[in-house]
């Protein structure tokens, strides 16, 4: 009997413990592509196709060394351990706000293709 009190105590011990220790990672779900896309301009409602193309850039992998975290709340954060820096913003922000742009423009040109490759020739 004293062999299984002591156990249990234990067992509530290492239970208290765990409970006051916060995790070091949070688990993200990913990326909220709306809110996202709502920084760069892009309203998911009223501009369904920007909207499409953009999703499928941020599905592209993250730029080395960077990481996706989330914080107690929920909230996704991007760390980059080489730089010791964070930051709310994706590391390809300043290329998906790019590529919003050359959408926008090649979907108002009257000759698609020529303003696709002028497009990539900027790039």
């Amino acid at each position: 009997a004293a062999v299984v009190a002591a156990f249990a105590a234990i067992a509530m011990a290492a239970m208290l413990a765990a409970r006051r220790r916060k995790p070091a990672t949070y688990q993200t779900g990913g990326i909220n592509k709306a809110q996202q896309a709502k920084l760069l301009g892009v309203d998911p409602v009223s501009e369904p196709d920007v909207f499409a193309f953009i999703s499928k850039a941020m599905d592209a992998p993250l730029p080395e060394p960077w990481t996706e975290h989330g914080d107690k709340h929920g909230r996704v954060f991007f760390w980059n351990p080489a730089s010791r820096h964070s930051t709310w913003q994706h590391p390809l922000a300043p290329s998906h706000k790019a590529l919003v742009a050359a959408y926008r423009r090649v979907m108002k040109a009257e000759d698609r293709s020529a303003a696709i490759a002028a497009e990539i020739s900027a790039f």
